[in-house]
């Protein structure tokens, strides 16, 4: 009976990490702290990413984030989407088909 109490409450605490380990970050509004903690984005990128934002204006999509940001292609833009990423309020690539 405890072993099987032990699992249940185990198997929520981890449920309930998992549902908020991926909190979405808008990247036309995000900060640099913010970008930083997506999985995927260092320093050196996220500095890109707002450089190019201030200079060119908001991200429409994740085809112009990946045309917009040097060496940023279209399977890491759909990574960094299912890492919380969100450009322009999407949150998936349903448009960036390899």
């Amino acid at each position: 009976m405890r072993t099987l109490l032990s699992r249940t409450l185990l198997a929520g605490s981890l449920l309930m990490l998992a549902a908020t380990a991926h909190a979405v970050t808008e990247v036309n509004t995000a900060t640099q702290s913010e970008l930083e903690s997506i999985r995927g984005l260092g320093v050196t990128r996220v500095e890109q990413i707002l450089a190019e934002r201030e200079h060119n204006g908001a991200y429409t999509d994740a085809a112009d984030l990946a045309r917009r940001i040097p060496g940023l292609g279209r399977k890491s833009v759909r990574q960094l989407q299912e890492n919380g990423l969100s450009i322009n309020g999407q949150t998936a690539a349903p448009s960036l088909r390899d």
